[in-house]
């Protein structure tokens, strides 16, 4: 039986190897281990189970031979040979095993083979009936016949314990049969899912380098814009750059040039223009607000001459005008009709004389352009002037404020 049961240990174990030759799954090698225990547990109890089994037919076989012998048992046709070993000396290991053959040179003893059953002739006594029905009752398998030889009965014991581990066999093997389909389900599901995640990661990667590729280009639009915008601000403070080196070489330029020599007796009046006294006379009769004149002194010329005369303009275009001059450090006479409506409803264009002189400008010139002025107030016919250096005092509020108060 030992045999038997090894052998069919290891044709399933080499059945496992077949049917999960090519799976090498942790949980699978758990679950065969956890099976083989089971196994080796199940068989531990058949094996129990069939020793107690054993030990109690023993025993009610010794306690039946104390007690009368059944008429219908081999044991009583041949009272010769069964005296010699009598059930009280036999032991349990004799009584277990079935009667060998004798050889006949052996002396004093006959030979003899196992007695055979024989057919029932009458019913058993009373001490043999409660032994057969406490066997019978054991087990779920049919109920043995009442009458049968200790071997008889020991055999079939034997078979009905092998055919209930064979059975317990077979229920092993078909629920290891179920586990191993259900693992490899378990294990075709899990590939789905890792197929399905691995299709949902390729799919973010996509969408995140989509993303990406989008990202990079909105970022290389905007760089390239403002690479333009600060390209233009670069141009243009390059301009601002070069205007500012024009004003400094002029102004350089300007205190550099040769002053000139002026006696202590010389005249400062200068003489006008031809046709300019003319043109300040029709200035200060039919002259409007806003009309202008912006006068300059030619020293070599001795003569005042008139640079521009410009119709409406307006103080912000006088004031840009001057802004050019005071780049260049040029000192200019301005004169502007400016219109003050009165609140009495009365309207004044008053002429107001202006002496431009920037900061900048070298000595010589506003030497120049100073000692001029209180003749030109007569020539002019204007009784006060105004002194301006920087053209973001001239306003509208400043030069009312000079025109009406003086201050």
């Amino acid at each position: 039986r030992t045999n038997r049961r090894e052998g069919r240990v290891k044709n399933y174990r080499e059945w496992l190897r077949v049917a999960h030759g090519a799976m090498s799954n942790t949980n699978l090698d758990k679950e065969l281990e956890a099976l083989n225990v089971e196994e080796r547990a199940a068989i531990e109890v058949l094996g129990r189970d069939f020793e107690e089994r054993r030990a109690a037919l023993h025993r009610q076989y010794a306690e039946a031979m104390r007690g009368p012998i059944a008429p219908t048992t081999s044991l009583s046709e041949t009272p010769s040979t069964m005296e010699p070993n009598t059930p009280s000396s036999m032991s349990n290991e004799e009584l277990a095993l079935p009667r060998k053959s004798v050889s006949p040179s052996a002396p004093g003893i006959q030979p003899e083979s196992a007695p055979a059953q024989q057919p029932p002739a009458a019913a058993p006594p009373a001490e043999s009936v409660p032994a057969a029905s406490s066997i019978a009752s054991s087990s779920s398998s049919p109920a043995a016949p009442a009458q049968m030889t200790l071997w008889e009965r020991e055999a079939y014991e034997a078979a009905r314990l092998e055919e209930a581990r064979h059975e317990k066999i077979t229920q092993l093997d078909a629920q290891r049969m179920e586990e191993a389909q259900l693992a490899e389900k378990r294990d075709r599901e899990r590939r789905q899912q890792e197929d399905q995640l691995a299709v949902a990661e390729a799919r973010r990667r996509s969408l995140s380098n989509a993303e990406r590729r989008d990202y990079h280009s909105r970022l290389a639009v905007e760089n390239q814009q403002k690479f333009q915008e600060m390209e233009e601000e670069m141009k243009g403070e390059q301009s601002r750059l070069n205007a500012e080196q024009l004003r400094q070489e002029a102004i350089r330029k300007a205190k550099e040039a040769p002053q000139v020599q002026l006696a202590e007796s010389a005249d400062f009046s200068y003489h006008l223009q031809d046709g300019m006294a003319k043109k300040v006379k029709a200035f200060r009769q039919r002259g409007t607000g806003g009309d202008t004149l912006i006068i300059k002194i030619e020293h070599d010329l001795n003569e005042l001459q008139i640079e521009e005369s410009v119709k409406g303009m307006s103080i912000d275009s006088l004031v840009e005008r001057l802004e050019d001059l005071s780049l260049s450090a040029q000192p200019r006479y301005v004169l502007y009709i400016h219109k003050i409506s009165h609140k009495d409803g009365r309207i004044t264009y008053p002429i107001a004389f202006l002496m431009f002189m920037p900061e900048n400008v070298p000595i010589h010139l506003k030497v120049l352009y100073t000692r001029p002025v209180a003749g030109l107030c007569d020539t002019f016919a204007i009784s006060k002037h105004f002194p301006l250096s920087d053209p973001e005092d001239l306003t509208v509020e400043w030069l009312e404020k000079m025109l009406l108060h003086g201050k």
